[in-house]
């Protein structure tokens, strides 16, 4: 009964402390709000971040089919009819598709070389221009010109291969070796949505590539579907470009990439509790500031009520209290301020903001330890004020 009693009474002395005198309120709240905040919008813009690389990793799993041989073929080029194209049109929900031949590695340049030393390595790729885009490409330029170009060679540049080649620029005089075969820069890739390493590739006509590289290592078709069209497109684009042969044509949308989404989740996961231990050192730090400040501030006081009568006890209990008062307004503060934070960053991004409630819950549950842990040490300091050495400190 005594220590519930001694307990309400340290809770409401404390209470009048922290209104008789707001500053230290304000100064430490603000000083562990942003901490707090810090955790809550980092919180805020990782869960949109993780939603978004959930949900595009689901839209291309869902609109990519990818057809290959079933078996082992002699020859890769001629497997797929060449009129694969209108073919596939004829499937519904199909939007786009376009032969993917990849070549290996050649020797490209921007000037003609004829040793190894003076150029690299490059990834040559090759597809049909007369095709549809499944690949989902941004080109700075021109694409693959279609029709009839034998006598002409054009090649995109991947982005990231371009800045290495001195091509970023496109300006229709700039050119590439391709095994010691001149390509004029059509484009530039920079983006893709279906084939990431056309961005460290050089794409060039299909029809171009064994002339120039030699005959395919392998060679696919890549299909983009219609939302939701993808297991139905499966089952009919092997009749459609093969009704003399379906079995030999084998159709698959991508394996669901959960090891790759479980790689990104267990990161933003590892920076979340990382940055959560932070927000509580910042935020017990400034509690612990601001209640070393009040208790050097109150020396006469405890030593009037030491003297008075009051227990070790007693005043530990009261700076707790304040040092918990402090932490739950803190905890306010810095969900306040991360909420608004974290959702204003992911709007000005584009991004649709995902609030994650248990952020919130963990905002207010870091601000109330923190000042529980940062107010022990200034509790402990009070309780050890001597009264006669206080009181003659301040006269």
């Amino acid at each position: 009964m005594t220590f519930l009693r001694t307990i309400r009474m340290s809770a409401f002395e404390a209470v009048l402390m922290v209104v008789a005198r707001p500053r230290i309120l304000v100064a430490g709240a603000l000083a562990a709000g942003l901490g707090i905040g810090l955790l809550v919008a980092m919180s805020t813009i990782a869960s949109t971040a993780q939603r978004r690389v959930s949900s595009s990793f689901d839209v291309l799993r869902a609109t990519t089919v990818v057809l290959t041989p079933s078996a082992v073929v002699d020859d890769l080029e001629t497997w797929m009819p060449t009129d694969y194209d209108p073919r596939l049109a004829e499937v519904s929900g199909i939007v786009a598709s376009n032969r993917l031949f990849d070549f290996g590695d050649a020797l490209v340049a921007t000037t003609f070389v004829d040793s190894p030393a003076q150029g690299r390595q490059v990834p040559i790729v090759g597809i049909d221009p007369d095709a549809g885009d499944p690949f989902g490409m941004s080109v700075v330029g021109a694409s693959l010109p279609s029709g009839d170009h034998s006598s002409s060679r054009f090649a995109l540049v991947g982005e990231r291969i371009a800045s290495t080649l001195d091509v970023a620029d496109v300006d229709g005089v700039r050119s590439v070796f391709v095994g010691g075969r001149g390509f004029v820069v059509a484009g530039i890739i920079s983006s893709v949505d279906r084939i990431p390493r056309l961005l460290d590739s050089i794409v060039i006509d299909a029809a171009q590539g064994a002339a120039t590289v030699g005959p395919p290592l392998d060679v696919r078709v890549v299909v983009e579907a219609a939302p939701g069209a993808a297991a139905s497109i499966g089952e009919l684009s092997p009749i459609a470009v093969r009704p003399d042969d379906p079995i030999a044509v084998d159709a698959a949308t991508p394996p669901d990439p959960g090891e790759f989404r479980g790689v990104i989740e267990d990161q933003l996961s590892t920076a979340i509790f990382a940055i959560g231990a932070a927000a509580l050192c910042v935020a017990a730090a400034g509690i612990g500031v601001a209640m070393a400040s009040a208790v050097r501030s109150r020396v006469r006081e405890i030593g009037l009520r030491r003297a008075i009568g009051a227990r070790w006890s007693d005043i530990f209990a009261q700076f707790l209290f304040e040092a918990l008062m402090i932490g739950v307004a803190g905890g306010l503060v810095g969900v306040s301020l991360g909420v608004v934070g974290g959702v204003t960053t992911t709007r000005m991004l584009g991004w649709n903001p995902v609030l994650d409630p248990s952020a919130v819950g963990w905002g207010l549950i870091l601000g109330t330890a923190a000042g529980g842990i940062s107010g022990i040490v200034p509790a402990i300091n009070a309780a050890r004020v001597l009264p006669a050495r206080a009181l003659r400190a301040q006269e």
